[in-house]
């Protein structure tokens, strides 16, 4: 008697062609999951846009989350709100983008 009797009736065989089939599936489907996380969460980029009082808009500058913000626009005073009343100060980008509203210095 054959001890291995079990194995010979374990389900369909598959051919060649279904493994193929599978693995382009599993690629079709994991590749833009692996785009999107390190697109969106290993390399993100954050954005800082620079606003000045008559709605002109400068080119904004991109940073990773928690570097330093280099103002490159030095001759103007840079504010954190629209009405110009909260005064910019130096601090390390948060998590999120932000808007500076900017007046000419005189």
């Amino acid at each position: 008697m054959n001890n291995l009797y079990f194995l010979e009736n374990v389900g369909p065989t598959y051919e060649k062609g279904w493994f193929l089939t599978m693995g382009i599936l599993i690629f079709i489907l994991i590749v833009p999951w692996i785009f999107i996380i390190f697109r969106y969460w290993i390399f993100r980029k954050l954005r800082i846009r620079f606003i000045l009082e008559d709605d002109l808009e400068l080119k904004p500058i991109y940073l990773k989350n928690k570097s330093k913000i280099e103002i490159p626009y030095k001759e103007y005073t840079w504010y954190m709100d629209k009405e110009l009343t909260v005064l910019y100060q130096d601090m390390l980008m948060p998590d999120y983008n932000i808007k500076l509203y900017g007046k000419k210095n005189k």
